[in-house]
């Protein structure tokens, strides 16, 4: 049993000497973790993110498309009809 407190008191004197340590930041450091990891700081990352995408979304609006259809129709090995069609769709910007 003595042996057991001797070694708790050891441990404990032991850690004494370290609680002394501190970690200190300088003010550019703090801004920076305040930055990146402020619950306000990662939601505007986050609104800035969704603007980008939506920018990116309505400018593709303006983008050409390509399009393919193929139509046939066979009944008892008979060949009906077969259209096939394409189409390049350039959308006009009203006012250019």
């Amino acid at each position: 049993m003595k042996s057991v407190i001797l070694i708790a008191l050891l441990f404990a004197c032991a850690n004494i000497g370290t609680a002394n340590d501190t970690l200190t930041y300088s003010y550019d450091q703090f801004i920076a973790q305040l930055k990146d990891h402020h619950p306000m700081m990662v939601r505007i990352a986050l609104l800035n993110e969704q603007v980008d995408a939506r920018q990116m979304e309505a400018r593709g609006q303006f983008d050409p498309k390509l399009g393919f259809n193929n139509q046939r129709k066979n009944f008892d090995d008979k060949n009906y009809y077969n259209q096939i069609n394409t189409e390049l769709k350039a959308p006009i910007i009203f006012g250019a």
